[in-house]
């Protein structure tokens, strides 16, 4: 047993670029629910005045760290989410942190990480040998059909574990609970590439070719903010503001759960899965079978009908309108 205290064991880290709203919502929801554990906020030089100035008050009770890419005695090689999830992973083990939180900023804690927890990610990660993470956020709705039939309640009973058919990750995800001496150990540096996205994948096949796999968490805490406005690259131009606002994008937070919901979570069947959409509230959200967590052309598409015609339209026309752009 670890004698330490919660917040010697659980370091939180929160990745942040260009969204001061949703980062201040997900602080908020760490300060409601895992006030008792340290955060660290890394932002991607955010440079949008809203952030910037979001960053400067959190800073006066959170260390915030932001990649100086132009410095070749900076800690931070790159920066990009791959870069700075390795400063996290570094810097845990050199804090003596057992586990690393990783979570965005368009993402919310929606109950209280309990001792409970911590003592499920003991049992998880010494029943699971071959794992360096642990995935915390709720199933979504839309993999329901693949989850059901392709995942498979460890044999810790703390995680279901997909198998090589299922849709969605099965061996690495950006986000989640990660053993930061077992990464070392087993996985070594998190691959860096141009785009964060590229980044996640190629994360997975390499998790995949070592042999390695990902628990999902079966009483998870946190989950990503449905319908959420995003950055293509790390430019909003007008077709893309406009694709988000025809979609309906923004900050939609959820409710918090009841001390009854939190209890139903915690006492089911383990063979039913834990959806976010079953589980979780976003009053402001609209209201469709299954929520969009990617913002842009993801958020049409899931509001269908004209929505879904006119969002592809206007991505056709930003396609042409670029590649006009690039023969000049």
């Amino acid at each position: 047993m670890d004698l330490r205290s919660p917040s010697d064991i659980l370091q939180i880290y929160v990745f942040s670029f260009n969204r001061g709203p949703f980062l201040k919502n997900c602080i908020q929801s760490l300060e409601r629910c895992v006030s008792e554990y340290f955060v660290t906020i890394i932002d991607d030089n955010s440079n949008d005045p809203e952030t910037v100035q979001v960053l400067k008050g959190l800073s006066k009770k959170y260390t915030v760290y932001q990649p100086d890419i132009g410095s070749a005695k900076s800690d931070f090689k790159t920066g990009g989410l791959s870069g700075n999830m390795n400063y996290a992973i570094d810097d845990a083990i050199a804090r003596n942190r057992k586990y690393a939180l990783f979570i965005q900023d368009d993402m919310q804690i929606v109950r209280t990480i309990t001792d409970l927890d911590l003592e499920n990610f003991d049992r998880y990660f010494s029943g699971n040998k071959k794992s360096v993470e642990l995935h915390t956020c709720f199933l979504k709705s839309k993999y329901r059909e693949s989850d059901d039939h392709h995942s498979e309640i460890d044999s810790s009973r703390t995680a279901y574990v997909r198998d090589e058919d299922a849709i969605g990750n099965i061996y690495f995800s950006d986000v989640g609970v990660f053993y930061p001496k077992r990464v070392k150990e087993l996985f070594g540096e998190f691959i860096v590439s141009d785009g964060d996205l590229v980044s996640e994948e190629e994360n997975e096949e390499r998790a995949k070719g070592l042999g390695l796999y990902m628990g999902v968490y079966a009483w998870p805490f946190m989950h990503w903010l449905p319908f959420p406005s995003s950055h293509r690259g790390k430019v909003r131009n007008l077709s893309h503001r406009l694709m988000e606002r025809l979609g309906g994008s923004g900050m939609h937070p959820f409710e918090y759960m009841s001390a009854g919901m939190v209890e139903t979570l915690m006492a089911r069947d383990l063979e039913v899965r834990p959806y976010g959409e079953d589980f979780l509230k976003s009053p402001t959200a609209p209201i469709v079978p299954f929520w969009s967590t990617q913002g842009g052309k993801s958020n049409t598409n899931r509001r269908g009908g004209w929505r879904r015609i006119a969002g592809r339209m206007i991505s056709r026309f930003d396609h042409l309108l670029r590649g006009v752009r690039s023969g000049l």
